[in-house]
C-alpha cells in the first residue's frame, strides 16, 4: 500500500511539473511594417509567457541592400536616435555600446574606417559586431580578427543567442530596457529593442517561435540598455519610435547601400 502511495504521489507531481516546464514566451499579438524596397521590414512584437509580458521592436534587412553604420556622438551633438536617423539619411538606428560618459566609451568602435576607440578584453564585452569588406559579422572577441577591412564596429556583450539557441548561464534578476543586434538562419540581419525583461528572458524571447515573419535568430549581441534604449525607424509612410531618456555616446544606424 505505501508503495501505490508513494507512485500515485509521483505520478502527480509528474502531472503538475510540465505546467512550469512548458510555459514559454509566444506571440500575442504583432504590427509587421510594410517592407521596403531592396529588403527590409519593420516589426513590433507583443509577447506573453504566463504573467510576464514584453514589447520587442526592431528591423531586418538584408546586408547588399542596407548596411551598418556607427555613428559617434562623443561631444554630445546628437540629442536623439530619431536626430541621428534623420540627419545622417538612414533608415533606422538605435543606442550603441557602452560608455562611462558621452565623451568616453567603452569597448570597440570604429567608424567610416576610423577607430575610435580601441578594443578591450573584458568578460561583458564579448562580442564585435564589425562590418568587413562591406558585410557585416558577429564574433566572439576572442575570434575577431582585427580591424583590417573593417569600416564599421562596435563592441559589446553578452551574447544572447549562438546557434540558434538561448545562451546559458545569463542574469534573470535584472528587468531593464534591452537593446541588441542580430543575424537569422537566412542570412539577413537586424537590430531591435525590448521593454522590458531580464537578460535571460531576452534570449529565450528571441528563439520564439514565429518572432519574425519569415526566419530566426541564429546569433544576437546585447548592446547598451537601460535608460540608453532608443530605437527609431521612418520609411515612406511606415514609423516605428521608442526615444530614450538619455542622449548616449555613440549610435548604430542602417542605411541604403
Amino acid at each position: 500500500m505505501a508503495r501505490t502511495h508513494f507512485l500515485l504521489w509521483v505520478s502527480f507531481i509528474a502531472l503538475l511539473a510540465p505546467l512550469d516546464l512548458v510555459a514559454e514566451w509566444r506571440v500575442a499579438t504583432r504590427g509587421d511594417q510594410p517592407s521596403a524596397p531592396g529588403g527590409m521590414g519593420a516589426f513590433a512584437v507583443n509577447l506573453v509567457d504566463g504573467s510576464n509580458s514584453a514589447r520587442l521592436m526592431g528591423v531586418w534587412f538584408s546586408a547588399y541592400q542596407y548596411e551598418f553604420r556607427l555613428v559617434p556622438n562623443l561631444d554630445g551633438s546628437y540629442s536623439s536616435v530619431r536626430q541621428v536617423v534623420e540627419q545622417r539619411k538612414a533608415v533606422a538606428g538605435i543606442n550603441g555600446g557602452y560608455f562611462k560618459q558621452i565623451s568616453l566609451p567603452v569597448g570597440l568602435l570604429v567608424s567610416g574606417g576610423k577607430t575610435i576607440h580601441p578594443i578591450e578584453r573584458a568578460k561583458l564585452l564579448s562580442g564585435v559586431l564589425a562590418v568587413r569588406n562591406g558585410l557585416p559579422e558577429l564574433r566572439r572577441t576572442s575570434e575577431f580578427a582585427g580591424t583590417r577591412g573593417v569600416g564599421e564596429a562596435i563592441q559589446c556583450g553578452p551574447f544572447l543567442v549562438e546557434q540558434g539557441r538561448a545562451v546559458s548561464g545569463l542574469n534573470n534578476s535584472r528587468e531593464a530596457a534591452r537593446s541588441f543586434v542580430f543575424v537569422t538562419d537566412n542570412a539577413d540581419w537586424g537590430l531591435a529593442i525590448c521593454r522590458s525583461v531580464t537578460l535571460r528572458q531576452l534570449a529565450e524571447i528571441l528563439v520564439a517561435p514565429g518572432l519574425l515573419p519569415k526566419a530566426r535568430i541564429t546569433r544576437a549581441l546585447n548592446l547598451d540598455g537601460g535608460s540608453s534604449t532608443s530605437f527609431y525607424f521612418k520609411t515612406g509612410q511606415s514609423e516605428l519610435s521608442s526615444p530614450g531618456w538619455v542622449a548616449v555616446s555613440n549610435y548604430l544606424t542602417v542605411t541604403s547601400k
